[in-house]
């Protein structure tokens, strides 16, 4: 279709992730290997499995498709469509850690139309019936106006 954008993930900010995370593991190994400690090597593997994301995601960044018809996101392997018909509109959703700074693209179902299954109640009780993984190369922000500019010119 020659009215699709595609915005793909940000090889910067899987970058720095990269970094932080092998720093967290290598700091996590010392520690593991100074004292033996069980929560220690619990931190070098969960690190560790996320340096291999976003090491994956740095050679492989996601993609995210908007077309005529809705969107499709692709990362990580696998990928999924929603239908503009489906949305009532796009958000941002703000983590509800209080210490936690992550803010995703998210959105609302129209009434009816929201999948059904364990997980989809549990993200709906999170405030996001869907959302969009982070670390796009647009911000989150100006991501939101863009779908929701998508989405309503589906609609006319």
């Amino acid at each position: 279709m020659t009215n699709d954008q595609v915005i793909v993930g940000s090889r910067t900010k899987n970058f720095l992730f990269l970094l932080l995370g092998l720093v967290l593991t290598v700091g996590g190994l010392v520690a593991a290997l100074d004292d033996n400690d069980v929560a220690a090597w619990g931190a070098t593997a969960f690190f560790g499995l996320c340096d291999l994301i976003f090491l994956f995601q740095l050679i492989r960044p996601p993609t995210l498709t908007l077309g005529r018809e809705g969107f499709r996101y692709s990362g990580m392997g696998r990928s999924w469509d929603v239908a503009w018909e489906d949305i009532e509109r796009f958000q941002v959703w703000k983590n509800p850690v209080p210490i936690s700074m992550q803010r995703l693209v998210s959105w609302t179902y129209k009434d009816g139309r929201r999948p059904t299954g364990a997980m989809a109640e549990i993200s709906a009780g999170l405030g996001a019936e869907g959302a969009i993984p982070g670390l796009m190369s647009l911000s989150t922000d100006k991501l939101v106006i863009l779908m929701n500019q998508r989405l309503e010119a589906s609609r006319s």
